[in-house]
């Protein structure tokens, strides 16, 4: 008897670890893909930031794909998807609130919206077919 109960209790740890911990996305990287159009209407340009956001040391750090990271300073990190820190040049204040992220000042260049991923894929499309 206290055999299948060793079985059980090793079962249950590796059930644990190698199931339940597979959160296949870093809890503390967030990527917001953000659709940018022009004052027309028309659809300008896409792009994804990844935002990695250390809690302790109040930091977070940034990159565009396939360029060298960033860190934004003065932050103020309560969690993933609330935080905040500036440009270090202080052109802007990039605010994450439940997920949503804000620029202060907004830019007055181009109207830029967030979207999901599978928008984001469709609107690239669109932009690498016109090309």
């Amino acid at each position: 008897m206290k055999f299948k109960s060793w079985i059980f209790l090793v079962c249950s740890f590796l059930f644990l670890v190698f199931c339940c911990g597979c959160d296949r996305s870093p809890k503390d990287e967030i990527t917001i893909y953000t659709a940018y159009y022009g004052k027309n209407g028309d659809l300008f340009s896409v792009h994804s930031v990844k935002y990695k956001i250390d809690f302790d040391s109040q930091l977070v750090i940034y990159w565009h794909p396939g360029e060298p990271p960033n860190k934004l300073g003065n932050c103020v990190v309560r969690n993933r998807d609330k935080w905040t820190g500036e440009y270090f040049d202080g052109s802007a204040t990039l605010s994450m609130v439940n997920g949503k992220l804000e620029t202060i000042p907004p830019h007055d260049l181009f109207n830029s919206r967030q979207v999901t991923f599978e928008r984001y894929q469709i609107l690239k499309k669109e932009i690498d077919n016109r090309q």
